[in-house]
């Protein structure tokens, strides 16, 4: 409400103040007003607000309709209607799609007016299906039907179940109705389908049929099974009895290796199915193997192909020819394949092939520079391969080398499976340019000299000049470098280092000599300068041979002005002065021998043992400075020296160097094994060879007399060194090793002695185990023919005795050579 005519108001009944109110009474209401105007007088003013009422207006209609459903919506409790679709009558019809709120403004006689709102949900026809087996085999098979996806159903049958059963005898289609909880429907349409079960059967194609459901093959063919009975739509699914196969259509290709049933299962275009099976009988095979030597080979070689498990092999080479062998060896070309075939009792025929692969050989290429200069190098590559063999031995790729006169390199390329092939390449070495710089090359300051190369076609010197010849004065100490040509472009660089220093006067030669030795002594100065020795002599140089320690002096005037004087000391040293005694003999295979000697002057610490070629050839060894021990020199001896006698020259040095007179000394290398005892008291020189002819015998290094023959015997035993000189059949002469005996009898004890034939013989040894260490036992018969040896001798030995009755010696030979000897009988 809105007042005016003054500048204050206040409303009755409300603490509002201000010309404009707001009011919203629910019955019939008076406002009282009081106006202010500017001089303070009011007046008062009343204003009735009228209350109506508003109509009471419903919308009549469904509230939950199927999708696709026309309803009505009816409005009541006024005298004028308008909806929300613009439509005003009380009564519209409506198709909504989705769930949608509908409105109408109802007006009543008063003229107020109300809106009322009406949601209609919509709701979406249930989606249904029926499931069941829709095909039977014969009228009097069942088929039970099932509804699914609503809340009621309804069967053409009149069954109100979502599952029923039914038995047509035709093909039948069937239909339910099925019901949200909205009351929607769906009708939903299934065909069973009435057919006739088939009559399946399985032929075969491909080997010998025994009966109409089965037939046999050999192990490894192919048989054709086919399927009958599914009609012209019909479908064929396949299997055998462990399920290991699997397979559709009406015919299948089996190769079973074992005797096998296969099923089918035919089915006709409407539905109906039934097995039939079928059984292959499969004759064994023998399992025949190839066995190759190589299954990958180059070309051109040979391979063995070995053929098992079977008989009566049969080989069908690649040419078109054929072997009957179980091993063929073919030459190989190019890839090939190798069949191999047997027929066995039942006539089955059983193949094996192998493919044996031929890699070609490798294409070997060299690169590389082929011209080099001498002493220049060069790299060649080999390509083509995985491995290299060079003609240098190294096995790189590349190598580097540098010849030095023109060379072949070859290489030999192998691929992965070492097929060979070699390439070369020929290395053409044009020669180096040998220069050489001749000139005086020590001056002395102010000096200079003249430096000439040659050996080349062209010279370039360190200093940039580039004629041949050069002359330089240089102040100090000064290399140069000459780098010469050659017609072939070849170069080579050498230094030449011209030494300078100031003039001294400087003498050079041996300045220590032995007694008896001369040297020559040289000064400095140059051609030109002039020399007054202390011996008077005026040469540069000057031979001298003093006998004693002796001092020489010069004076020395050059030509282009220093002069200058020096002089040396030459040392006289005395020769050491020796005598040698001839060494003693060795057997042979002893390592040692010593050359005894005496000195008499010189104090030698050192020596030299110079042997003839005879004894190189056999192993001696020449020293050349050995320390010098008391009294003797220890030689070595090789173990493998043949016996005879070796010369050597033997001499003393002293430690300033002066060497004795060389004296000649005879090794000899004994012969062993040439003495055979027989007995205590009878010596045989072994001449089983029959080389010898001729002897004589020494004890003690003595001849002993009349003993010439090839045995030697003393009465009482041997007491004592013995060895043989025997003169052979080409004229020369071997000697023994000495052989140490004792007249020593009866020191080995035998039980029981006599001793029967295949008995055990007790040999007592009067020795320790440790003395006997290295020992030799044998046994000979009468004829010295020795019977039994062992090197394992101890103090008690039990020895089987195998020998005909008759008397027989056992001899021990210790480490040191001592030889004890006892005799034993064999009674029967």
């Amino acid at each position: 409400m809105v007042a005016t005519g003054g500048i204050e108001y206040r409303w009755t009944g409300s603490d509002l103040l201000g010309p404009e109110i707001t009011v919203s009474p629910t019955t019939t209401t008076t406002y009282e007003l009081t106006v202010k105007n500017q001089a303070g007088c009011e007046a008062k003013i009343t204003h009735k607000v009228v209350v109506k009422k508003l109509p009471v207006g419903i919308i009549n209609g469904k509230n939950l309709i199927c999708s696709g459903e026309e309803i009505e919506l009816t409005a009541v409790g006024g005298v004028s209607y308008r909806w929300n679709t613009n439509e005003t009558s009380a009564t519209i019809r409506v198709s909504p799609t989705e769930t949608t709120t509908y409105s109408v403004i109802i007006t009543g006689a008063n003229g107020c007016s109300v809106v009322k709102e009406h949601m209609v949900k919509v709701s979406l026809p249930p989606i249904g299906k029926v499931e069941g087996n829709t095909t039977i085999c014969g009228s009097g098979e069942f088929a039970v039907l099932t509804a699914s996806g609503g809340s009621a159903y309804k069967w053409q049958t009149g069954h109100t179940t979502h599952t029923i059963t039914v038995r047509p005898s035709v093909t039948t289609m069937y239909w339910v109705d099925i019901y949200n909880e909205a009351g929607c429907i769906t009708r939903v349409y299934t065909e069973v389908k009435v057919g006739q079960r088939p009559t399946p059967s399985i032929t075969s194609t491909g080997g010998r049929i025994l009966s109409p459901t089965s037939t046999e093959i050999c192990e490894g063919d192919f048989v054709m099974l086919t399927g009958a009975g599914g009609g012209p739509d019909g479908t064929y699914k396949w299997t055998n009895t462990d399920m290991t196969f699997h397979a559709t259509g009406q015919s299948v290709s089996v190769s079973p290796t074992l005797t096998t049933t296969y099923y089918v299962e035919v089915t006709t275009a409407e539905g109906c199915s039934a097995t039939a099976s079928y059984t292959v009988e499969v004759l064994p095979m023998e399992r025949i193997t190839i066995t190759p030597s190589r299954e990958k080979v180059c070309p051109g070689e040979t391979v063995v192909l070995r053929a098992s498990g079977s008989s009566g092999y049969t080989w069908e080479l690649p040419d078109g020819t054929s072997i009957s062998n179980s091993v063929i060896t073919v030459t190989v070309d190019r890839t090939s394949t190798y069949v191999v075939k047997t027929i066995n009792p039942n006539g089955c025929i059983n193949k094996a092939s192998i493919t044996i692969e031929v890699v070609p050989f490798p294409t070997p290429t060299i690169y590389g520079n082929n011209t080099v200069c001498l002493g220049s190098s060069t790299t060649l590559t080999a390509t083509g391969g995985v491995k290299y063999r060079w003609s240098t031995g190294e096995i790189t790729e590349s190598i580097t080398v540098t010849p030095l006169q023109n060379t072949t390199y070859w290489v030999i390329v192998s691929n992965e499976l070492d097929c060979e092939k070699q390439a070369t390449i020929d290395v053409t070495v044009n020669p180096a340019p040998e220069p050489t710089i001749t000139g005086n090359t020590a001056i002395y300051r102010g000096q200079s000299t003249t430096l000439t190369a040659s050996g080349g076609v062209s010279y370039v010197w360190s200093n940039g000049e580039t004629t041949a010849s050069i002359v330089v004065a240089p102040l100090e100490t000064t290399t140069y470098y000459l780098t010469a040509t050659s017609s072939n472009g070849c170069k080579a660089t050498i230094p030449v280092t011209v030494t300078v220093s100031d003039f001294h006067v400087v003498i050079s030669g041996v300045k220590t000599l032995c007694m008896g030795e001369s040297t020559t002594l040289t000064a400095n100065g140059g051609e030109e300068a002039t020399y007054i020795w202390n011996t008077g002599e005026t040469t540069p140089s000057i031979t001298v041979a003093p006998t004693e320690t002796t001092t020489f002096s010069v004076s020395v005037h050059t030509a282009y002005g220093p002069t200058g004087t020096a002089s040396v000391t030459v040392t006289v040293n005395p020769v050491p002065k020796v005598e040698f005694n001839e060494p003693s003999s060795v057997c042979q295979g002893e390592t040692l021998i010593s050359i005894p000697y005496l000195v008499r002057s010189g104090n030698p610490n050192r020596y030299s043992l110079i042997f003839e070629e005879d004894a190189i050839a056999q192993g001696f060894v020449n020293v050349v400075s050995g320390t010098l021990h008391q009294g003797s020199i220890t030689l070595a001896v090789p173990a493998s020296a043949a016996p005879g006698n070796y010369k050597a020259k033997v001499a003393v040095i002293n430690p300033t160097g002066c060497k004795s007179s060389e004296h000649e000394v005879t090794i000899s290398v004994r012969s062993k094994g040439m003495i055979v005892q027989k007995w205590n008291d009878v010596l045989i020189c072994d001449n089983i060879l029959h080389k010898y002819v001729g002897y004589q015998w020494y004890k003690n290094g003595f001849k002993a007399t009349g003993a010439t023959l090839q045995y030697y015997s003393e009465l009482g035993g041997f007491d004592g060194d013995y060895h043989v000189v025997a003169k052979r059949t080409d004229g020369g002469t071997d000697v023994s090793c000495v052989l140490s005996l004792h007249n020593k009898q009866y020191v080995i004890k035998m039980n029981p002695n006599p001793v029967n034939k295949n008995q055990m013989l007790k040999v007592e040894v009067p020795f320790s185990d440790a003395e006997l260490f290295g020992a030799e036992m044998k046994i000979f018969d009468m004829a010295g023919k020795r019977l039994f040896v062992t090197n394992e001798v101890f103090a008690e030995n039990d020895i089987f005795i195998p020998y005909n009755p008759g008397v027989y010696m056992i001899q021990v030979t210790l480490y040191g050579g001592e030889v004890y000897n006892a005799k034993f009988i064999v009674a029967k």
